[in-house]
């Protein structure tokens, strides 16, 4: 919590000028009611909490001052400088006749500050401004958030604050706090009455992640290329010359990756509206999904590139005729594989690009451009999830595994991380003698919708004993991850395992670092858990019959 070296309005500037100015003892000016209060009856990480009641114009304002430190050293910092505080004001206090302006608290805390902000500053990188506070006056409130350093604002955003307790998390991942002279300023816009804001916590954030080696390391397969544009897709850069042209083997290569299955998008440092024109005039836009086309970091785009395509960073790589441009992409995300604009015909004889190519892997772009509309639909339902869900009209269609989907069934198992029961991974022999086994049956799962057919998305194979079946793959596409999809396959097999005289249903779920969303699935279902340790879960169905169906999603057996 931002404290001592925390002051109110813009002093000292505004003091000769404002009409608004009432001066204090310290000879700032009071636009903060009785200043920064202290109460113990609200209590957060320290023992106390900070009311704030803001008049017209009041504002919190505090210089970036120090590295993250532990709560615990947090609060035995804080205790140390109340006790010096309270020292320096007695001698202060008694020494009023002499010095009436208080110039020894007033030099003490200073010289606190000045140490504070030179000292201490460091080079430092946080994700989080967090607030934790309460509205007690009103019933709402905007508050502006900005953060600045000399000529520069480098973070400016309006948010509302409702009655009674709010949590703010404001994403300032990409500011670097490198000047002691960094601010930041907290500013509810009130007009006419006063405000009362108590804060409980107020600081900056750096998250922990504590990254393993396995997700340090790219992902067997590429499932998405992020291309450069200037001299890597076309020759030229287009801020100096509009009438670039296609580079043809950069243009070879993203036909080629369409057709396998492996999508295209695009970070460039570009103003988006002539770059995205240039696209379109060349006829080859629609190659690439979710294009980022700014001056922000590269490494940042990829991230967010693979937010909105909902795939796994690990299966992404990145081309780009600039080598600080790579670097940069190497050092922030290890995980992407990052390549340069020469010989890129030799790209698509590396393994990573040898993929299992089947006539839905062709249409997986069109799949993910359906995708968009989805999202663009859910967005008129609010928070409403489960009535977006049954508004989108999913059928779920079971197949027999045949000559017709066992090689997309073959891609999936081969491809597929975050939804895999077991992630067993076979040779194209090893599966085809799986499907051939006579103690094993094996399913394959298309989903449709009112925007379309999202394909084969789902393989399941069980081993069966007597009246019991022992799951052995379980693999579902994430793009229908959390459309309760999951569910319904699991729902879907009390038909074709009764007439087996299957009664009762088994699943162990090795765990790996990115197959956890999969256990939802058992949870949300009657499934018991058998064992649990730290490799996998095993659970187990007593009654397969016992599965209510959701009514979410048709299902038709085929």
């Amino acid at each position: 919590m931002w404290e001592e070296h925390c002051v109110e309005c813009s002093p000292p500037y505004c003091y000769h000028h404002c009409v608004n100015y009432q001066r204090r003892k310290d000879n700032r000016c009071v636009r903060m009611q009785g200043g920064i209060r202290k109460s113990y009856e609200s209590t957060g990480s320290l023992p106390y909490a900070a009311v704030c009641t803001f008049r017209k114009w009041a504002k919190l304002e505090a210089m970036y001052a120090s590295h993250p430190v532990r709560d615990m050293v947090y609060r035995r910092a804080d205790k140390l400088n109340e006790c010096l505080s309270k020292m320096v004001f007695a001698v202060a206090h008694a020494m009023r006749g002499l010095l009436p302006s208080y110039a020894p608290y007033s030099r003490f805390n200073r010289y606190k500050n000045h140490w504070l902000t030179t000292c201490c500053v460091k080079n430092e990188k946080f994700d989080l401004l967090y607030m934790d506070c309460e509205l007690r006056d009103k019933e709402q409130v905007q508050l502006m958030v900005q953060i600045d350093q000399p000529e520069k604002v480098l973070f400016s955003q309006m948010f509302t604050l409702k009655k009674g307790d709010n949590q703010l998390s404001v994403d300032i991942s990409s500011i670097e706090f490198n000047v002691p002279e960094t601010r930041i300023f907290i500013t509810p816009m009130n007009e006419e009455t006063d405000t009362t804001i108590v804060f409980t916590w107020l600081d900056l954030f750096r998250l922990k992640t504590q990254k393993s080696a396995e997700e340090e390391k790219p992902a067997e397969k590429i499932k998405v290329v992020v291309w450069d544009l200037d001299n890597t897709l076309w020759k030229g850069t287009l801020v100096n010359d509009s009438n670039v042209v296609l580079n043809d083997e950069a243009l070879s290569v993203v036909r080629q990756l369409d057709q396998r299955g492996i999508l295209n998008s695009i970070a460039s440092k570009n103003d988006y509206q002539p770059a995205f024109d240039k696209l379109k005039e060349l006829g080859i836009d629609e190659y690439f999904l979710c294009p980022a086309i700014n001056w922000g970091q590269k490494s940042l785009n990829i991230k967010e590139i693979a937010k909105r395509l909902n795939l796994g960073i690990s299966s992404f790589a990145f081309i780009d005729d600039n080598v600080r441009e790579r670097e940069e992409v190497k050092t922030a995300l290890p995980m992407v594989r990052v390549y340069d604009e020469k010989n890129l015909q030799q790209l698509l004889k590396r393994d990573e690009f040898n993929v299992p190519v089947s006539e839905l892997s062709k249409k997986r772009r069109l799949s993910y451009m359906q995708e968009v509309s989805r999202k663009q639909f859910a967005e008129s339902f609010s928070d409403n999830y489960e009535a977006y869900l049954r508004n989108l009209g999913m059928t779920l269609e079971v197949y027999a595994v045949g000559p017709q989907n066992q090689q997309r069934c073959f891609e999936l198992v081969s491809r597929s991380n975050q939804l895999n029961l077991t992630t067993n991974r076979y040779t194209e022999d090893e599966f085809q003698q799986l499907l051939k086994r006579n103690d094993v049956v094996a399913f394959a799962f298309g989903c449709k919708d009112k925007f379309g057919d999202y394909g084969i998305i789902s393989f399941l194979s069980l081993q069966i004993e007597g009246s019991e079946g022992s799951i052995t793959d379980f693999v579902v596409s994430c793009r229908v991850a959390k459309k309760k999809v999951e569910n319904a396959i699991i729902t879907s097999l009390k038909e074709p395992l009764a007439i087996r005289g299957v009664e009762r249903l088994k699943a162990t779920l090795i765990r790996t670092k990115k197959n956890g969303p999969l256990s939802e699935v058992f949870r949300d279902l009657p499934f018991n858990i058998v064992s649990d340790d730290e490799r996998q879960t095993v659970y187990l169905l007593p009654d397969l019959q016992k599965i209510a169906d959701s009514g979410i999603i048709k299902i038709n057996y085929l």
